[in-house]
């Protein structure tokens, strides 16, 4: 192992801590402090309190085997690549050059899987321990646990990056546990990119989006500015996206839009062409900002 490697790993592992009382964890994942342990299956530690009130059916999928877990990776790494998703070009942007960042709801692990590097030491988060195990296997150099995303098993002030692609939404405090969480976790000038589903003009009067047949929160651009400058954060980017998903069943019917859209690239025709106009439309808001 080269020693960038041996400093990476060195760096992450001292990051997890007990997600109750932020007491230091033995190899066993026992808590010094409160002296719980955590159990681990399969080399993923299941970090997560008794009283936690995450819930495993807003992530996990039913039916899958480990074979589909795994080809889900390959495909979400394969979408980065090609650059057919809408986060490439701004992550690129984004994203610390270096340090500890987070991919909390990691899910197939798009974010982590692509950007690590010898700079970057990247940690995983979820609720699904399947899938977990399925992105540490696409990707050992990457430390995972299960955990909540609204009491992370991370010290004060730890990481320089927080990513997190729906986690705001699936708080019941409307975004406020998921944001005071990222300002607890994140240095002062830490890089805080998450995704929000967006109130655009189809959802003003509910305020609310479908996901897997439930009803979860949609945000203002307004809201999200105030929720997170009073989390101690300064706004860097809100920006309308996913343009071609916000349609409803227009967008099914669409079906072209989200593939000329796939990417959002700015130096794009079809993105230069068609974002203006379904903007208004779109089915989240992808926001950038800097802890203070």
């Amino acid at each position: 192992m080269r020693q960038t490697d041996r400093q990476t790993d060195r760096q992450t592992d001292r990051q997890f801590v007990c997600p109750r009382c932020l007491g230091q964890l033995d190899v066993a994942n026992a808590c010094a402090g409160c002296e719980y342990a955590y159990p681990e299956r399969d080399g993923v530690p299941r970090l997560v309190t008794p009283d936690s009130h995450a819930e495993r059916e807003f992530i996990e999928e039913l039916g899958t085997t480990e074979a589909d877990l795994a080809e889900q990776v390959a495909r979400s790494h394969s979408a980065m690549v090609r650059n057919r998703t809408y986060h490439r070009e701004q992550l690129e942007r984004w994203l610390p050059k270096s340090g500890v960042i987070a991919d909390v709801a990691c899910g197939t692990g798009r974010v982590c899987g692509f950007f690590r590097s010898e700079q970057r030491a990247f940690m995983a988060f979820d609720l699904d321990a399947r899938m977990l195990r399925a992105v540490r296997d696409a990707y050992p150099e990457v430390k995972v646990a299960v955990a909540d995303a609204f009491q992370l098993p991370l010290p004060n002030e730890s990481l320089d990056g927080f990513v997190g692609l729906g986690i705001f939404e699936l708080d019941a405090k409307r975004g406020k546990r998921a944001a005071m969480e990222a300002a607890r976790v994140l240095k002062s000038g830490g890089t805080l990119y998450i995704t929000v589903p967006y109130q655009n003009i189809l959802r003003r009067k509910s305020k609310a989006a479908r996901w897997r047949g439930m009803q979860i929160p949609a945000f203002s651009k307004n809201e999200m500015v105030k929720l997170l400058l009073s989390n101690g954060f300064v706004v860097d980017l809100l920006r309308e996206s996913s343009l071609g998903f916000g349609l409803g069943p227009i967008g099914r019917v669409a079906s072209v839009l989200p593939s000329l859209l796939a990417s959002e690239s700015e130096a794009s025709r079809s993105y230069r062409v068609l974002g203006p106009a379904l903007r208004p439309f779109a089915n989240s808001l992808l926001v950038v900002a800097t802890k203070r």
